[in-house]
């Protein structure tokens, strides 16, 4: 298990897995993949603007839901935003927003909607961040049970070892791959697992729930 916890009376075994967004894709979560291409993307921007001995910025990219930064596009467009930034460096302790009917907002990649740059006078972090948003989900009671299944082949070894496996399913809830709402046909629902206990954790609104179970090993500490 990820986790080895000794309560005096035995060890308890705690799996971990991260819930996603349509992750029930044969190539994984879609919205998860376009998150991680642009970070990537932010990361070597961010690099960049520090090799060629620039100021330190905080830099908010806002991307458009129309076009999607490709993977091959990444060198190429994280070259385009720091010269972007390089061009339109404010002051220090101003700010600028690369956006109609800014000069160098025709420059601007397809991917992107906006770029704020704000040059701060003390700050020596530099930071290039998204801006994203999208819709709330319902998380209903088949969206947790197969993150559940895929944990189910790991129990037996795990009770090699502990004389409690639970699992604990997370969603982050900071991007929108993980944005969800537990359904309230949760509460009532009986999840079949041989985990001892589960529970879902949403981490951006401090929430726990422990699932209801039966089946095929129920069992609690």
């Amino acid at each position: 298990p990820d986790f080895l916890v000794n309560t005096g009376h035995g060890y308890v075994g705690i799996e971990h897995t991260q819930w996603f967004r349509e992750s029930d894709n044969p190539n994984g979560s879609p919205v998860r993949a376009r998150e991680s291409t642009e970070d990537k993307v932010l990361r070597l921007a961010s690099s960049r603007h520090e090799a060629r001995g620039l100021p330190p910025v905080l830099v908010y990219v806002s991307w458009t839901h129309r076009d999607r930064p490709s993977v091959s596009r990444v060198p190429k467009l994280a070259n385009e935003l720091a010269d972007l930034v390089e061009a339109c460096l404010p002051e220090q302790g101003g700010e600028v927003t690369i956006k109609y009917p800014h000069s160098a907002w025709g420059s601007l990649p397809p991917e992107v909607s906006y770029i704020l740059v704000r040059h701060n006078k003390v700050s020596t972090i530099n930071l290039w961040a998204p801006v994203r948003g999208a819709s709330v989900p319902a998380l209903r009671p088949l969206d947790l049970h197969k993150r559940i299944e895929e944990k189910e082949d790991k129990v037996t070894s795990y009770r090699q070892k502990c004389s409690q496996v639970w699992l604990l399913i997370v969603a982050n809830g900071f991007e929108p791959s993980t944005f969800g709402e537990l359904a309230p046909e949760i509460e009532a629902f009986s999840f079949e697992t041989s985990f001892d206990r589960v529970f879902f954790l949403h981490h951006a609104d401090e929430l726990v729930v422990e699932l209801s179970m039966q089946g095929l090993r129920a069992g609690g500490a």
